[in-house]
Parts: C-alpha cells; structure tokens; sequence
C-alpha cells in the first residue's frame, strides 16, 4: 500500500472512529434524560401515589365484578325458580288434558266441567305470565 492510500485509509478510519465517539455520546446523553426521568417519576411520593391508584382500581374492578356475579346468580335463581313454576304448569296441564279426554271418551262430562275446565286454564295461563 502506498503512502497516499494509507493516509486516505487513515483519514477514513480517523473519521469512522468520531462517527462512533459522536453516536457513543448521543446514546449517554439520552441515557442521562432517560434516567433523570425515571428517577423523578420513580420518587417515593409519585411511586407510592400510583401504588394507591392501582389498589383502588383493583377494589373497584372487583366490586364491580362481585355485582356482577350476584346479578348473574339472582338471573340464576330467577330462571331455574320460573322453570319450577312452568314444569308446575305444566303438569296441572298434563293433568287437566288427561281428564279432559276422558271424560270427552267417555261423554260424561258436563256445562259445569267446562266451566271448571275454563276457569282452570285461565288460571294457568294468568300463573303463566306474571
């Protein structure tokens, strides 16, 4: 390599090297903001603050979740006591049909039978919807 080349090369290597001092400096200098900011929002006062907030959004979202789960269980109870009442229904209907049909087989039934009969289903049609 000649003289020439070699200082062009050094000239080169002399410059890559304060590309990366410069780069070296400006990555210390965000690393300084960076960590004065850390340490100002990580004071005691401020840490402590934001432990609070999390703990009162932790009691919040389990109280809302808790009246959740009860309106889930009331919705529950509410279904599973109305499917008692309609199975209820249901067989005072089973029943009422059964004798029904027998006594329309049988012809023995009567103004009064139909009355009751009448007076019956509407009652259960009124149990029915409540």
């Amino acid at each position: 390599m000649c003289r020439k080349h070699f200082n062009e090369h050094r000239d080169k290597l002399s410059a890559d090297i304060y590309n990366v001092s410069d780069l070296r400096d400006n990555l210390l200098q965000e690393l300084q903001i960076a960590s004065n900011r850390a340490s100002k929002s990580s004071s005691t006062g401020t840490a402590l603050q934001l432990s609070k907030q999390i703990d009162e959004w932790k009691t919040k979202t389990i109280e809302c979740v808790s009246q959740a789960a009860k309106a889930a269980h009331a919705s529950v109870e509410r279904l599973f006591s109305r499917k008692l009442e309609y199975d209820q229904v249901q067989q005072k209907v089973d029943q009422l049909t059964k004798e029904c049909k027998e006594q329309q087989e049988s012809e023995s039934f009567v103004e009064t039978d139909i009355d009751r009969w009448m007076k019956q289903l509407k009652q259960l049609k009124s149990d029915l919807n409540r």
